[in-house]
């Protein structure tokens, strides 16, 4: 169905404490942790080394048109420039959408689709805190109009540029970039939990409904 849920995380779920386990959303994708350690009803640990997630590639998982990835993060470090922390990615070298945050050179959140499409204006997360970090892409739109950053529901947005959104057969990669361990871009966090929308955007007045609906479980 267009614009749903195309894949849900509840990583502090017993259900998803295994090595091999379904994702919660109507697809039942088939995740494969590697090194990531299940915190029993709390989280997933990721320790900045070798830890991810590893989906394999479906038609629906590709974005279209425009998409929405929403994630729980609570940084075991602070994250501050120049270290650069990877939440999901479905990238080849031919391009993709993924969105990085605190990214080298900048140490704020981006949305990477094709090209660095939105940048944040929060320079710092404070290590032990909970974050819902979210952010938004509109395929082909020159200067990335429509394009988002949140932090905790608030327009974090500081500027954008044109997404492009290419289409491939690559596996989803939660807690890592494409290419790693070359890249090195592990994820230093626990994550709670994760949702991505392949087809469908929000509003920051939904994101912000989404937020509060989701927060009690964070201790926000």
């Amino acid at each position: 169905m267009p614009g749903q849920c195309e894949l849900y995380l509840p990583l502090w779920s017993r259900g998803l404490s295994g090595s091999i386990f379904q994702s919660a959303d109507h697809s039942r994708h088939v995740a494969t942790a590697t090194g990531t350690i299940h915190v029993p009803s709390l989280y997933r640990t990721f320790d900045n080394i070798d830890d991810k997630l590893s989906i394999p590639h479906r038609t629906n998982l590709n974005a279209v048109g425009q998409c929405t990835i929403i994630a729980w993060i609570r940084p075991t470090n602070t994250w501050q420039a120049p270290n650069l922390h990877q939440i999901l990615d479905k990238r080849s070298d031919a391009g993709g959408v993924a969105p990085t945050l605190l990214a080298v050179d900048s140490g704020k959140m981006t949305m990477f689709a094709g090209t660095s499409c939105a940048l944040g204006t929060t320079t710092s997360f404070a290590a032990g805190t909970w974050f819902m970090m979210a952010s938004m892409a509109v395929d082909g739109v020159v200067g990335g109009a429509g394009n988002k950053i949140w932090v905790d529901g608030v327009d974090d947005t500081a500027s954008t540029d044109t997404a492009v959104f290419v289409t491939n057969t690559v596996p989803l990669i939660i807690g890592a970039s494409f290419a790693d361990p070359s890249y090195g871009n592990f994820l230093d966090a626990d994550m709670g939990e994760l949702w991505f929308y392949p087809t469908k955007g929000f509003t920051t007045t939904e994101m912000l409904y989404h937020f509060h609906k989701t927060r009690w479980r964070y201790g926000k």
